[in-house]
């Protein structure tokens, strides 16, 4: 074989060699999911379960949607402890199965039940109960951070774009604390016309909690904001106040773009080390000077009456 040869064959084994790794990974971002219970609440084995608690399950997306939809009355069962059946009535919002018993749960009491899935996927769960009911809704405090990290293309976002993560301190609650559960929103973005649920999460045994959600190039040309909500095992709700960012070119303050309400500025912010920063500061500086100028001269006849 000659050199050329030689050559030209390894071109074409490279080629073979990457378009074999591009099928392999398109056939990893197309492998279907399991269709089924993904998460539950109260936690499975979790204790001191409040005594009103509602039971949710959330499900694979689209798992009671179109014509191959699963029927949420079969997708969920729950015993007492004398493995009877609990009365109680079944409703579906989305993706999520909500159980609201027809009476409040026993005291000191393990329930176990199934959430079904198709092919075998289910998700068996126990928990136990304590003494008490929830009656007020989760003590939040605030976002303390958010930060944007470029990241690569990939599966979940083809062309690459940005992890935006939000931190804060954890919620208290007069129920048991791994039954809230955090809801991440998006509230303000390009092409939003409403709030976008971005993440949820339930809550662990940690002093700070973050979430994350990634974000598309042609979604991060502008500041997003974002508020989270935390829902208690009851349904009570309560939000921390938004927080807003610029995920290109970092954090994002909200009062100084909305201190002037009907500015062109609000909204946005201006590239750090910009020349329109150090100019638009200058003209604010003039344009209080000369303010303080013009009311000086205004003034100056009233004091000479005196």
């Amino acid at each position: 074989m000659t050199g050329r040869t030689s050559i030209c064959a390894a071109a074409v084994f490279s080629l073979v060699i990457a378009a074999s790794e591009r099928a392999q990974a398109q056939d990893e971002c197309d492998r279907p999911t399991e269709q089924g219970p993904l998460e539950i609440t109260p936690a499975v084995r979790a204790r001191s379960v409040t005594l009103n608690a509602i039971v949710s399950v959330l499900f694979s997306p689209e798992y009671f949607e179109g014509s191959n939809a699963a029927s949420p009355e079969d997708s969920f069962e729950i015993f007492d402890a004398t493995d009877a059946p609990v009365p109680g009535q079944i409703q579906v919002a989305g993706d999520v199965l909500f159980f609201v018993p027809a009476s409040p749960f026993e005291a000191s009491t393990e329930y176990r039940g199934r959430a079904v899935g198709q092919f075998g996927f289910d998700l068996d769960f126990s928990f136990t109960t304590g003494d008490r009911t929830d009656s007020e809704p989760p003590q939040v405090d605030r976002i303390t951070d958010t930060s944007s990290t470029e990241v690569p293309e990939g599966c979940d976002i083809p062309d690459g774009g940005f992890r935006i993560s939000v931190s804060f301190p954890p919620a208290t609650d007069d129920g048991a604390p791994d039954s809230i559960e955090y809801l991440l929103y998006q509230t303000r973005g390009t092409n939003l016309a409403g709030p976008v649920l971005r993440s949820r999460a339930r809550n662990s045994n940690t002093d700070l909690f973050t979430m994350a959600f990634l974000l598309s190039r042609e979604d991060a040309v502008e500041p997003i904001c974002v508020v989270v909500r935390a829902v208690d095992g009851v349904g009570n709700v309560r939000d921390m106040p938004r927080a807003c960012l610029d995920p290109v070119a970092g954090n994002f303050f909200e009062p100084l773009c909305s201190a002037v309400p009907g500015s062109p500025m609000s909204g946005r912010t201006v590239p750090r080390g910009s020349p329109f920063r150090l100019l638009a500061f200058l003209f604010l500086v003039g344009a209080a000077l000369g303010w303080r100028r013009s009311k000086h001269r205004r003034q100056a006849p009233f004091r000479n009456l005196s």
